[in-house]
């Protein structure tokens, strides 16, 4: 008896070092799994925030200039609310692209970008009111309302009709008291996508200028 329990236990210890050690190289594979789960991880987070931080630091940033204006020959219909119906675009195509020709064709034409219709909605006497905004890559020149504004009155037909003075952007004829310019001045580490429409221009990423810290308004 005393023979057979003896071998027991020198195969019990003959059997324990191999298990103790497939033990060990799990753990020790396990353990290795996780410090290169680890290692990708924090590597992938660097990536990403050095991109992120290379988007923001190459962007040099834009002057938005917001602008309303009444057009006086085109009646406001409801479907105008809809940026993607076609009396929407019927209007904002058109006038945009006038825009951009002003632009284009001045001295601010280095640091124009962009024109952007946010909406269409409408006025005191039935007709459109049309709110957009003129992007401007911003540089060491700093852009004034009054630039903007002689820019496209300097570019359009002038007329008097009824005591009442308008200007004409392409085929809208537009009321000269109810050019209002709205200059928005961005920080130099904000990119495009963090560009909002002008119900959102007081946020804090934004400098507003004007008069009363407000807006300026052109009357004529």
């Amino acid at each position: 008896m005393s023979t057979s329990t003896g071998k027991r236990c020198i195969d019990d210890l003959n059997d324990w070092p191999s298990s103790c050690t497939s033990t060990t190289t799990q753990q020790r594979e396990t353990r290795n799994n996780w410090i290169a789960f680890v290692i990708i991880v924090v590597f992938s987070l660097i990536a990403l925030s050095v991109g992120v931080l290379m988007i923001f630091l190459s962007h040099k940033g834009n002057v938005i200039t917001y602008l309303e204006v009444n057009i006086y020959n085109v009646k406001f219909e409801r479907s105008m609310r809809n940026r993607t119906s076609t009396d929407f675009l019927n209007i904002s195509r058109p006038f945009c692209k006038e825009i951009k020709k002003y632009f284009q064709t001045s001295h601010l034409s280095g640091m124009y970008r962009e024109c952007i219709v946010d909406e269409l909605r409408q006025g005191a006497n039935g007709n459109t009111c049309i709110e957009f905004r003129i992007l401007f890559q911003k540089t060491g020149n700093f852009i004034h309302p009054n630039q903007v504004r002689d820019v496209i009155l300097a570019k359009t037909a002038q007329y008097t009709r009824n005591n009442s003075h308008f200007f004409r952007v392409g085929n809208f004829l537009i009321l000269y008291n109810s050019l209002r310019i709205f200059l928005v001045r961005t920080s130099s580490t904000v990119p495009d996508v963090l560009i909002r429409s002008k119900g959102e221009q007081y946020r804090s990423n934004h400098i507003l200028f004007g008069i009363n810290k407000c807006h300026y308004l052109f009357s004529y």
